[in-house]
């Protein structure tokens, strides 16, 4: 009976370490997947939301990241307040080292965060994904921008504001409310959130020689000469139906400047 209870003992402490020492193979990980991996004492652990492959073909892992832990997780450890990135992309060649633990399909919690990402990044895939109608989406995006245009006509800036955020939260890529938005900000001497917005605008559509222009103007009011006389020159050569216009706004900012170094000393 010794010899028996001699011989359980030694088979589960010899499958107990091939858990630990058995690793998984990048390319089986799939959708769904909990892994974990152990390094400097600390205990890590993600959960695979969706793989994909980038523009250079490597399977990227959109996954849930989990604070470091002192003992080994559990699936008591899938906790929301144990969660330290919501979404993160994670090459697979990165979890070489790293366990299978388990295997749970993401609730919709769990897919905020990428869902969040691909409604910034990959708006088709994010519609897509979603199951919601593209069209739809613009329209009222659209609608909103309109209504608050109305509401800056009236003066009922902060309504303006709320709805051109509206606007831009249900359609991302709506670079009209953007420069709307910018531009009010702009009048209120927000000139930091202005040029987030302008800046994320030419982002989406680098080829708008309004956004470029409001742009520049934005650095002018804001005293970066430098960078609005770049921003100009870039004007000059890329749109040269509006080069008369760049040329005007470049020469502001160059006697702007030079009005600056030369300006007296006030004792």
């Amino acid at each position: 009976m010794r010899f028996y209870s001699l011989l359980l003992i030694l088979f589960v402490l010899l499958t107990q370490q091939s858990i630990c020492v058995a690793t998984i193979n990048p390319f089986h990980i799939q959708r769904g997947d909990i892994l974990i991996n152990k390094n400097h004492h600390q205990w890590y652990m993600v959960h695979i939301l969706a793989l994909e492959k980038n523009e250079q073909q490597q399977i990227i892992a959109h996954s849930i990241i989990y604070r470091a832990q002192e003992h080994k997780p559990t699936l008591a450890s899938l906790n929301q307040s144990l969660i330290a990135n919501q979404h993160a992309q994670v090459d697979i060649n990165d979890f070489k080292e790293w366990h299978k633990l388990t295997h749970k399909n993401p609730s919709s919690y769990d897919l905020k965060g990428y869902i969040h990402y691909l409604k910034h990044a990959h708006f088709e895939r994010y519609v897509h994904f979603t199951g919601q109608n593209k069209e739809k989406i613009i329209t009222q995006s659209m609608a909103f921008d309109q209504k608050a245009n109305k509401e800056k006509q009236r003066g009922h800036v902060n309504n303006a504001i709320d709805l051109y955020k509206k606007a831009i939260e249900l359609y991302p890529k709506n670079t009209t409310a953007m420069e709307h938005l910018a531009s009010l900000y702009m009048e209120t001497d927000l000139y930091e959130d202005a040029l987030v917005l302008f800046e994320s605008s030419l982002h989406i559509h680098p080829d708008n020689s309004s956004g470029l222009l409001l742009l520049g103007q934005c650095l002018l009011n804001m005293e970066r000469f430098y960078q609005a006389k770049r921003v100009f020159q870039d004007g000059i050569h890329l749109f040269p139906k509006q080069k008369e216009l760049f040329v005007h706004y470049h020469q502001c900012a160059l006697k702007k400047q030079n009005s600056r170094h030369h300006s007296p000393i006030m004792l």
